[in-house]
């Protein structure tokens, strides 16, 4: 890489404060875009894709069934910082894994992207009708 390039990206994405949460979000929701618009690369199965993680979709995790719909009654995840704030890869990949875990035996038809897009849709509601 030339030092060109090296300076733009370091000023695009402070190396510092660059966090798995905020990786993971930007990967996610640009994957879970090209499934919406039905174009993702061949050889790339949605049931692998991970679903994005904001602070909805951490309610929807530990949410228990009574409050939402599509709630997993999960405890919540990694750590009480915000999702953005998430620095722990190994932990990340547990998230991703009980929450697959948990869609599927609850939600036997859903995908995890599927129940991302109503959970994620069942706790928009929610808030903006508070």
């Amino acid at each position: 890489m030339n030092k060109a390039t090296y300076e733009t990206n370091k000023f695009i994405i402070n190396e510092e404060s660059f966090t798995i949460g905020q990786s993971q979000k930007w990967l996610n929701m640009t994957l879970k875009y090209l499934w919406l618009l039905n174009i993702l690369p061949d050889g790339l199965n949605e049931e692998y894709l991970h679903i994005p993680v904001d602070s909805y979709i951490i309610e929807a995790v530990g949410a228990k069934k009574d409050n939402y719909q599509y709630g997993l009654e999960l405890e919540r995840p990694i750590s009480k910082s915000s999702w953005s704030a998430w620095d722990n890869y190994n932990k990340y990949k547990d998230f991703q894994g009980e929450v697959k875990k948990a869609i599927k035996e609850k939600y036997t038809s859903l995908t995890p992207l599927e129940w991302e897009s109503f959970a994620w849709i069942e706790v928009a509601k929610s808030k903006s009708s508070n």
